[in-house]
């Protein structure tokens, strides 16, 4: 058969593929080598088309997977849907605490050192964290070793080890950790700013000036709280790499229909969304502070969640305000002004609400608060139909860019999109969203930020 024809058929098999769930369809460039007659072999590459495909458990757990062919790499993601929003009052940092119970020791690999040899000799990383909506265990390992990996990781998940010397063995790494912190200024200002927005403590307390008092924790609590939010359905499983030709999809689907057994259902408290404050100035600056000291400035507004329709028009917003050499804020404060070296944008997404933020280090706080206020609302208005388009481009290219990237990122991003709006969201379907703001939708999240609703602190 002739290569072309063969090129042809691959193509539009390619395209009926697609049209079968175009909503999560997703393209991967993929690099064959053709033999080409009796003279040799020529790399041709052919556009093949994969889908991610969602599998959801008899007992709630859900598993998003993609295959990616000749990849060699095989990333898992394990999220539990509990971060510290879910903890009751008497449960502060209980996640945080469980996570490094989790990464410490289980019933086949009850030492760290265990677990790192195991780690080592596959060719494999793990690691974990806990954020505000979920807890989180990130793994990647060759293709041929993934059965070990999975092995390590559903035994570290069903079956950690709690007990008095691990507790306070984590309790102290976690002190630590607190101490640490205190001297990375962009994370104990945003868990000020987080509690500045909404008081009540529900999305995350800061464990500042006092942490949180851990040591009166017993083996009982901590166990009880594992029990509450390690269920089937509470967890999200992710699957990228070559998958299609081995047996570790089918291996995982039989470790997650174990998940759960002769336990009872889930217990993890239900949230209601946080009630924003009223904006304000949190002022954390020391009155003994020299004149040419570094001081710290943050501008937060209460935005949308994450599956919200406008979600899409505050991207390309934030992208406008705070990323690369073309952003207004770079623009503007350090080019124009020169009130910073640095500054940062975060668009923080909750699956109920959301938090915009910038900020930057200057040593002209006044001045830089000053030109802020008067200008930011003219800043967000010169968006018009031509920079609309550009943004487009612009968000559209560093998306691919990010996906194409590392596989690392579409497994990371399909367990985040299914934590926040229970749903994969695949690069077309993202681009497709993106394209579809309009000027009304920008004029809508400009409300949203309008200065009169800024949260400003102040450190």
């Amino acid at each position: 058969m002739p290569i072309w024809i063969l090129m042809m058929f691959l193509l539009m098999w390619s395209k009926m593929t697609t049209r079968k769930i175009p909503a999560l369809t997703l393209r991967r460039a993929v690099k064959y080598s053709l033999v080409i007659g009796r003279r040799g072999f020529a790399s041709l590459p052919i556009f093949i088309m994969t889908n991610p495909k969602l599998y959801k458990a008899p007992n709630g757990a859900q598993i998003a997977y993609q295959n990616i062919p000749e990849s060699g790499i095989l990333n898992v993601d394990i999220f539990i849907k509990s971060g510290w929003r879910n903890e009751g009052q008497n449960e502060k940092e209980y996640t945080h605490l469980l996570e490094h119970l989790l990464m410490s020791g289980s019933k086949k690999y009850p030492t760290e050192q265990s677990m790192a040899e195991v780690l080592e000799n596959i060719g494999a990383k793990l690691n974990a964290h806990t954020s505000i909506e979920y807890l989180c265990l990130r793994g990647e390992v060759l293709k041929e070793n993934g059965r070990q990996l999975i092995d390590l990781m559903f035994d570290k998940i069903s079956n950690p080890i709690i007990n008095r010397k691990k507790i306070d063995k984590e309790i102290r790494v976690l002190q630590e950790e607190y101490h640490s912190q205190i001297n990375n200024k962009n994370k104990w200002l945003e868990k000020h700013l987080i509690n500045q927005v909404f008081p009540d403590g529900s999305l995350i307390t800061p464990p500042y000036p006092s942490p949180y008092p851990l040591d009166k924790v017993t083996v009982n609590a901590i166990t009880n709280y594992y029990n509450k939010i390690i269920s089937p359905s509470s967890i999200k499983i992710t699957v990228v790499g070559e998958i299609e030709e081995s047996k570790i999809l089918e291996d995982i689907k039989k470790l997650v229909n174990e998940l759960g057994k002769g336990r009872g259902a889930n217990l993890t408290t239900i949230i209601k969304k946080p009630r924003s404050n009223k904006p304000n100035v949190l002022d954390l600056t020391q009155n003994n502070n020299p004149d040419n000291s570094i001081g710290n400035l943050r501008f937060s507004f209460v935005t949308v969640a994450a599956g919200d329709k406008l979600s899409p028009a505050l991207e390309l917003i934030s992208s406008y305000l705070g990323n690369g050499y073309q952003a207004k804020l770079f623009q503007e404060l350090r080019l124009k002004n020169n009130l910073t070296y640095s500054y940062l944008s975060k668009n923080i997404k909750l699956s109920d609400t959301g938090i915009y933020y910038f900020g930057l280090t200057t040593r002209y706080l006044s001045e830089a608060e000053k030109i802020i206020k008067e200008h930011f609302d003219f800043w967000l208005n010169q968006i018009d139909e031509t920079k609309l388009i550009k943004l487009k481009q612009k968000l559209i290219n560093q998306a691919k860019y990010n996906f194409y990237s590392s596989q690392k990122n579409i497994s990371f991003g399909y367990g985040y999109d299914l934590i926040l709006i229970d749903q994969i969201q695949a690069l077309d379907n993202y681009i497709e969203k993106i394209n579809k703001v309009t000027i009304k939708d920008i004029q809508s999240v400009n409300d949203l930020l309008d200065i009169k609703k800024v949260f400003v602190l102040k450190a």
